[in-house]
């Protein structure tokens, strides 16, 4: 099933939303609903900033964005002979994330401890439109004998048009192809997952230089499978999703390089409807006279962060953040439905998790 395979968690700075998993069931592909802007903040975490014209123009203490003069631009290029040295229309990075579970003795198969490691690459094409691409692998501390415990994500690839508007405002509209490379993939028949994700920006800012962001997402997806069901048996793939998710996050006045933010999501997914099977999570429940087809799954999760930008080493930059996440795109999120039942708990133990991650950009 493809929300209940292994793998972004930064697709590109700006890309939107994401891959989610069931709780429990196994790593989805990382990317929890966009890898927000201000690449860096595994998980979502953003910066706040209304660049548009470059990903590296804003001062390394977090101060106003630098505009590129007018008459550098000519049908949205940008002239590289005349523009000034802060300007750079690309992007490179990598990041380290390791997450472990609170609940480390009733884990029901799921792993206790896994490390992601991704890579991705953006270019800004012209001044308001951006492509990139992102490559990442799991490392799990549980592993078959014949194998390292590392095991590859999926391709994934992005266009992103941004869209200044007045009163500071940011909006983005992303489409983005993933690619079914990953050995979970392959055995959902996963093709392409094409997806469309749209998110509003706005900072505003405070006395003392004190800031506070909010981003708003949602997006949609269609599953493109050779099979209707998970590796040839009667798991049913899903067909489509949609989903969305809030972010606030604020940067301290004294300090900004050092933030705190929280985040909330939220994702409806259909399945194909394969006669006499149901969702692994829906164990119990093939029989029941409410679901006479596949029944739409809803799964949410959350978090709260801690966000600190180190100080610049010449363009290099480094974030490091810390997490409590009751659901996560490496560990899986929770359903609200549990053999047949409808539930929602503030904590539940097979995806509730501290996790840290180091990015590095250029």
């Amino acid at each position: 099933m493809r929300r209940i395979r292994a793998g972004l968690s930064i697709l590109i700075t700006t890309a939107l939303l994401s891959g989610v998993a069931v709780a429990g069931s196994g790593p989805a592909e990382k990317d929890k609903g966009g890898g927000g802007g201000g690449g860096g903040s595994s998980g979502g975490g953003s910066s706040g900033s209304s660049s548009t014209t470059s990903h590296d123009q804003s001062g390394a203490d977090g101060g106003e964005d630098r505009q590129l003069p007018s008459d550098l631009k000519w049908g949205g290029l940008v002239d590289m002979r005349r523009a000034p040295k802060w300007y750079k229309p690309w992007e490179v990075g990598a990041s380290w994330e390791t997450h472990a579970l609170v609940i480390q003795n009733d884990v029901e198969g799921n792993q206790k401890l896994v490390n992601y490691f991704y890579g991705y690459a953006t270019a800004d094409i012209t001044e308001h439109n951006r492509i990139g691409i992102r490559l990442g692998a799991f490392q799990y501390a549980i592993a078959d004998s014949t194998e390292t415990g590392f095991r590859f994500d999926d391709v994934t690839t992005s266009y992103t048009r941004l869209i200044p508007l007045p009163r500071k405002i940011l909006l983005k509209v992303s489409a983005r192809l993933t690619w079914g490379t990953s050995f979970i993939s392959q055995l959902q028949s996963l093709i392409v997952e094409p997806r469309l994700a749209i998110s509003v920006d706005k900072t505003f800012d405070f006395g003392r230089g004190g800031s506070f962001s909010v981003d708003l997402r949602t997006w949609g997806a269609g599953e493109v499978v050779k099979y209707a069901t998970f590796q040839g048996g009667a798991t049913p793939n899903p067909k489509g999703l949609v989903g969305g998710l809030v972010e606030v996050e604020y940067a301290m006045g004294f300090h900004r390089a050092l933030s705190i933010g929280a985040e909330f999501l939220t994702e409806y997914i259909w399945y194909y409807n394969v006669a006499g099977a149901l969702p692994a999570q829906f164990a119990g429940t093939v029989a029941d006279a409410n679901y006479p087809s596949q029944p739409v799954q809803q799964l949410y999760g959350g978090e709260v962060f801690v966000n600190y930008a180190l100080p610049r080493f010449k363009k290099i930059k480094v974030d490091i953040k810390v997490a409590f996440a009751n659901g996560d795109p490496t560990m899986g999120y929770t359903s609200t439905l549990h053999d047949g039942v409808g539930h929602v708990y503030g904590f539940w133990r097979r995806s509730s998790q501290v996790y840290a991650a180091l990015d590095v950009h250029y």
